[in-house]
């Protein structure tokens, strides 16, 4: 097998331009910029055209052997996305011919009739009294001479000299000004490194220095606090196992960790504490903090966010680095003040932090801002209906962030160039990147959390509901499901597609129908919601596919459905929230209720009657969870409940005459059941194991349909970016 060509400068194939540095694909005066994978196959491909490269050969170039990803499917997509590039096929290739089961070859011609496009490859030479560099130059004469320049004569050998010096000179200064001048971050030479494997991390941070990972480890409803040694794999709890924590950031020397946990008796208040980075007693600093912390580049102060529920505002606070002098730089109205916010970051210079923030508007609309310190002024640098995640600089003119993709239904990193707000995908896996992320101070290393969804549809008899057996195997997580009158069973998930689900577990997609996520049946009818034009849009339509019909689109969420099929009802996501209802048959929305506490937490449902509609809801002072039970025409409630924390799905019983809800106690989900003539719960299922993400009834009321599985989550680095 002959040596791949190493590449220098640019290559010209076809009508493109491969800028080998940038990784710029130029085609008829438009560029764009490879993404790391895509680009590594490509060079691999135009360094040995004509021959087989084997899937196994990239494999292994693209992956270290502990990289936590799906290979085969990894690369399909990599080399899929390398095609879409190139506006090639695998059907009629122009560049890259599939030779299936083994690998890929180049067909294309390399140089374009244009002249040599790449510099000949340097050989290593064995050292002689003339010394390496005359080689060098050796070589650069037979390349100049190629090109039809003059050979030197042997009067100018004094000339020759000069010139090669000044040529060496220059070559050492343009390489001294590359090594000294920041690298843009580069997937292409990243290495991504799974570093934890017990499926439970939920917070994570990285050391200034790279060399220790700080992340939260949760052992169902308490979580633990543990300090891995990145090299070596040692491993030390900090701090035992007790409330949830939502944010880790470590010191800018190194040596604590500030930590932002929940009040032991009250989740949703949070306070920030100091912890050294070995061990040792928390230090309480700040009530309060509903964000993860960032420290200025001096080390002096530190920012975080507070939510301001009642008004819709989130305040981005500063104080001093031990916790005094706390002060609102700026107040972002109309903003989202859920529980916890994905967390600030302070850019090198000091003068800016940039924070994603969810704005309420007539649509879906999250906004990445970047806020002055010395005046707080707010400006937007980039918005999308996509939720995003905790933002770390890659530089002073790039930003890591994840990011939503409603399309997929899955977490990817993307970068957004400032201030000039471009945003582009970093990252193409099969997992999840989730909301935390952080980086070194180098900027060569990011730690984040992975994640992978299973979830399949389980069914069980109604008079033994622990005995489930599961209907579909392995692909896709299946989050929710439900009967239609015919039968059959429907299901949404992880593509953001409906999917029909045969009897023997086989699933064919239902219509031509994308970025689903919610998904029911409504009488004769199936009702869903999508992601479309920035804004959450509710649809029906007709069993067999037909007679697709949208009823509204806005920022609302939390829906359910009439068993008669004749209205869809939701929530509206900004404050104050109400309940409303649309017809399937369409026409504007009525309002039926103001909803209580302080927001809906969980899914409408309506009694088998018609009459009564329940949905979950939070309430801050004293804290408690509880459900409530409204008339459908409106009005005060009829009932309340107190449920466990974290009550989300709620349905009616089969006979109306109790609620029954989602509980999880020791890493299991079950069933639980409350009369509506009040008592003690009951709960239904058994279960020792899995989370169950839905759950419906057959419509005979014989069988219970169930959506079980679990969330792995474990810490990975993505380290060499630069």
């Amino acid at each position: 097998m002959s040596r791949p060509t190493q590449f220098r400068g640019t290559v010209l194939f076809g009508e493109f331009e491969l800028d080998i540095e940038t990784a710029e694909l130029r085609n008829n005066g438009s560029k764009a910029v490879l993404p790391g994978q895509p680009f590594q196959i490509l060079v691999t491909l135009l360094g040995r055209p004509g021959q087989l490269i084997t899937r196994e050969e990239l494999k292994k170039q693209l992956w270290p052997s502990d990289t936590f990803v799906d290979f085969d499917v990894s690369l399909n997509k990599a080399v899929n996305r390398l095609r879409e590039a190139l506006g090639d096929s695998a059907e009629h290739p122009r560049f890259i011919e599939t030779l299936p089961r083994r690998g890929y070859r180049f067909i294309g011609v390399i140089g374009n009739g244009a002249g040599p496009t790449v510099t000949d490859p340097v050989e290593p030479h064995a050292t002689d009294n003339h010394g390496s560099v005359d080689k060098y130059v050796a070589q650069g004469a037979t390349s100049h001479s190629a090109r039809g320049l003059p050979a030197p004569r042997k009067g100018s050998k004094h000339l020759l000299r000069g010139v090669i010096t000044i040529l060496v000179i220059v070559i050492v200064v343009v390489a001294v000004s590359k090594r000294l001048k920041p690298r843009r971050p580069d997937l292409s030479r990243a290495q991504i490194t799974k570093l934890t494997d017990s499926g439970r991390v939920r917070a994570v941070a990285i050391s200034p220095d790279g060399r220790y990972v700080v992340y939260a480890l949760n052992g169902g409803e308490e979580e633990s606090l543990r300090l891995r040694h990145t090299a070596t794999q040692s491993d030390v709890e900090i701090l035992p196992s007790g409330p949830g924590f939502h944010g880790l950031t470590f010191s800018p020397d190194g040596n604590h960790i500030y930590v932002v946990r929940s009040d032991p008796k009250d989740p949703y208040f949070k306070y920030l504490y100091s912890v050294p980075a070995l061990g040792g007693s928390a230090r309480r600093m700040i009530a309060d903090v509903d964000s993860p912390v960032t420290f200025s580049p001096d080390g002096q102060q530190l920012a975080f966010e507070r939510a301001v529920v009642a008004r819709n505002v989130i305040e981005l606070r500063v104080s001093n680095v031990d916790g005094s002098g706390e002060h609102v730089i700026a107040t972002i109205e109309n903003g989202d003040a859920g529980l916890f916010q994905p967390g600030p970051s302070w850019s090198h210079d000091g003068r800016t932090i940039v924070c994603p923030f969810r704005i309420h508007s007539e649509g879906i609309r999250w906004i990445l801002a970047s806020i002055s310190v010395p005046n707080g002024q707010v400006r937007e640098i980039y918005s999308d209906s996509a939720a995003f995640g905790r933002p770390v600089w890659l530089g002073e003119e790039n930003i890591l962030v994840p990011r939503y993709d409603a399309a997929y239904g899955r977490w990817q990193l993307w970068t957004i160039s400032y201030p000039d707000g471009k945003a582009q995908r970093f990252t193409n896996d099969v997992v999840d990147y989730d909301q935390p992320l952080d980086i070194s101070r180098d900027g060569n290393t990011v730690v984040a959390v992975a994640s992978t969804v299973v979830s399949n549809i389980w069914e069980s008899p109604a008079g033994s509901p622990s005995t489930a057996h599961q209907i579909t195997f392995g692909g896709l997580p299946m989050i929710y499901v439900a009967e239609t009158g015919g039968g059959q069973l429907v299901s949404s998930g992880g593509d953001g597609q409906v999917w029909r689900v045969m009897q023997d577990g086989k699933r064919e997609i239902f219509g031509d129908l994308h970025g689903v996520r919610w998904l029911s049946t409504c009488g004769s009818l199936i009702v869903f919601t999508s992601f479309e034009a920035n804004a959450i849009t509710l649809t029906r339509v007709n069993e067999d596919g037909s007679h697709l019909l949208k009823l509204f689109s806005g920022d609302l969420a939390y829906q359910g459905c009439s068993p008669d099929g004749r209205f869809v009802y939701y929530v509206n996501r900004h404050r104050p929230q109400r309940v409303w209802k649309v017809s399937t048959a369409g026409g504007p929305p009525t309002e039926v209720a103001h909803t209580m506490g302080e927001g809906v937490s969980g899914w409408l449902d309506v009694s088998p009657n018609g009459a009564m509609v329940s949905y979950a809801f939070d309430q801050y002072r004293p804290m408690a969870w509880k459900v409530a039970v409204i008339p459908d025409a409106g009005g005060d409630a009829l009932r309340t409940f107190d449920v466990p924390g974290g009550t989300a799905r709620v349905r009616w019983s089969p006979t109306g005459t109790a609620l029954q809800y989602l509980v999880t106690q020791n890493g299991a989900t079950n069933i639980w059941e409350q009369s509506l003539t009040g008592g003690e719960p009951k709960q239904l299922t058994k279960f020792t194991s899995e989370q169950i993400f839905d759950f419906n009834w057959s419509l005979d009321h014989r069988r219970l349909l169930l959506t079980r599985g679990g969330v792995s989550s474990d810490v990975v680095l993505l380290s060499n970016l630069r």
